[in-house]
């Protein structure tokens, strides 16, 4: 292990991107969970800034959804949204957020008011319809490949909350794949709790979390 956190600390920020995505035995290395620690040896030093994404965004978000469609191990992980919507979730009806390494967008967070929405997940919690119109969901995240062991989709959700909290919604909400163990511990490891599991999407598994939205003192 320490050959190799040596080796990866003397490559460039480019061959270190295609050392991890092409070396087998950096496969290995994943394997026994130390690709979050072998990115922070390079990354450590590098500002995540949180910022609310713009229109001007929304091309740049698309491609890091359809990147991150390409390279889950299963499709039913997860499910992308096109250009209308997204540009509806700039403020219309929600926001987006924006992680910004090294000048680039490195990942987003969707963050939307699904108001008198069919699949408002107040349901689960058995809300009143007044009550749903308090709901917000964790709507769709996704971080580029070339930046993930950073943790920035727990970043991005934690300000997300923050945000949240300015607001009138109480109710935080999201869904993942059972399967997809590393935004179910995001979810679980911000506080949120598995209040059901069900179908969704088309008929794709997905745990639905909750959490109680506390406003900021004033």
């Amino acid at each position: 292990m320490f050959f190799w956190k040596i080796l990866l600390m003397r490559m460039t920020k480019r061959r270190l991107k295609y050392f991890l995505e092409n070396s087998f035995e950096c496969e290995e290395i994943i394997e026994r969970g130390s690709y979050q620690m072998l990115c922070e040896v390079h990354k450590s030093d590098e500002e995540i800034k949180i910022a609310k994404a713009t229109g001007e965004d929304v091309e740049v978000i698309i491609d890091i959804m359809n990147t991150a469609l390409l390279l889950v191990p299963d499709k039913s992980w997860y499910c992308t949204d096109g250009e209308d919507f997204m540009r509806r979730h700039i403020e219309e009806k929600g926001f987006t957020l924006k992680a910004i390494v090294d000048n680039e967008i490195a990942g987003f967070l969707t963050v939307r008011f699904p108001g008198d929405d069919s699949d408002n997940l107040g349901d689960y919690i058995n809300l009143r319809k007044e009550e749903k119109q308090y709901v917000a969901h964790m709507e769709s995240a996704a971080v580029l490949p070339s930046y993930r062991g950073m943790g920035i989709q727990k970043k991005l959700m934690a300000q997300g909350e923050e945000f949240v909290r300015e607001t009138e919604y109480k109710y935080l909400m999201g869904t993942a794949h059972p399967e997809n163990v590393f935004s179910v511990n995001n979810f679980l490891k911000l506080g949120y709790e598995i209040v059901a599991e069900d179908e969704k999407y088309g008929g794709y598994p997905r745990y639905v979390f909750f959490k109680r939205c506390e406003a900021n003192a004033s």
